[in-house]
């Protein structure tokens, strides 16, 4: 685990006069034997990262008729990555009754400070990370410091209670995120700039883009990365995704996907390469989609984005109408851009 969310995770249920279940990695390394303690010891509240918890369902869709039930569990909590769609849809197939708890927050401002609470998986494609906590408010503000309006997007700023004081013996680092809330002036505190791009819902929740170095141009087109991956996410048959930007063989950028899919033959490059380019735009579909076994992970269990970004790849021939441009048209835009 990470220190600075295992300080809520080891103290919350004391504090409230419950107990916590610390289990070795050896345990977590086994999604079966894990549901099985977590029944055994009654457990009420767990949280996983949402690639743990993609995992952790492949293994409970395979149980059938041995799954667990998970009887004394009251809510299940989603943090450290963006959350997908179509992994919600697959927790409420199984267990219905369990509750998803979507959350938000970095280390600087004490963790969880939004969550999203769900019964049933959410309407659109993406999974808000919902309203901020007691005592904590979330700005999303432009590069002037302005607020956004709904629905346009722009950097997550936190201010409250849980904001921290800057990071030890770095000042120049902290004058650049920790700034004074001009926002509420009078409120007297500072708020901590978080590097994380997001807009409001019209219905009050906040949405989750991803980080703001996730934003990329290709082409003269700013692109989210975070949102190509919930579109792809949320195709039928998807289990995971990932998308980056790197540079190619031609010596331009181009967007690649990863894909995990839910059956050996669920998906194809292609398939999904036409199905995104009937949701996004024809510059936001990736030119190369790789459908792997499973996705690299670190060892917090996040997506590793750095071996996917050293996986040897070719960009192949594409028929212009599917997504990603071809060959010739590829140079026409180097040739703009020498131009």
């Amino acid at each position: 685990n990470c220190f600075d969310i295992s300080m809520w995770q080891l103290f919350a249920a004391l504090v409230a006069g419950g107990s916590t279940a610390i289990y070795p990695d050896t345990l977590v390394q086994r999604p079966a034997s894990l549901a099985t303690h977590l029944d055994g010891d009654g457990v009420t509240v767990a949280q996983f990262v949402p690639s743990y918890l993609n995992v952790f369902l492949d293994t409970l869709e395979a149980a059938s008729a041995d799954r667990p039930s998970l009887d004394t569990l009251s809510h299940l909590v989603l943090i450290g990555e963006a959350l997908q769609h179509g992994s919600v849809a697959r927790w409420f197939s199984l267990y219905p009754r369990v509750p998803l708890m979507n959350a938000y927050g970095p280390t600087e401002a004490s963790d969880s400070v939004t969550h999203f609470d769900m019964r049933q998986p959410p309407k659109g494609t993406m999974v808000p990370i919902g309203r901020p906590i007691q005592n904590m408010a979330i700005y999303v503000v432009d590069s002037a410091m302005r607020l956004c309006p709904v629905g346009v997007k722009g950097e997550i700023c936190i201010t409250g209670v849980g904001v921290g004081r800057g990071y030890l013996f770095d000042d120049a680092r902290t004058s650049q995120v920790f700034v004074p809330d001009t926002i509420a002036a009078s409120s007297g505190r500072y708020l901590y700039k978080t590097g994380d791009i997001g807009c409001n819902a019209p219905d009050g929740t906040l949405l989750f883009f991803g980080r703001r170095d996730f934003q990329v141009k290709i082409r003269g087109h700013r692109i989210e990365l975070g949102e190509v991956e919930s579109c792809l996410a949320a195709i039928d048959g998807v289990r995971d995704a990932a998308v980056i930007s790197r540079e190619m063989a031609a010596g331009d950028t181009a967007l690649v996907g990863y894909v995990t899919a839910k059956t050996a033959s669920a998906v194809t490059a292609e398939s999904l390469t036409r199905l995104l380019a009937e949701r996004l735009p024809r510059y936001a579909v990736p030119e190369v989609i790789r459908v792997l076994p499973e996705l690299p992970v670190m060892s917090n269990g996040k997506v590793d984005r750095r071996a996917l970004a050293a996986r040897a790849i070719d960009r192949p021939e594409m028929t212009p109408g599917t997504g990603a441009l071809t060959e010739t048209e590829r140079a026409l835009v180097r040739i703009w851009c020498e131009v």
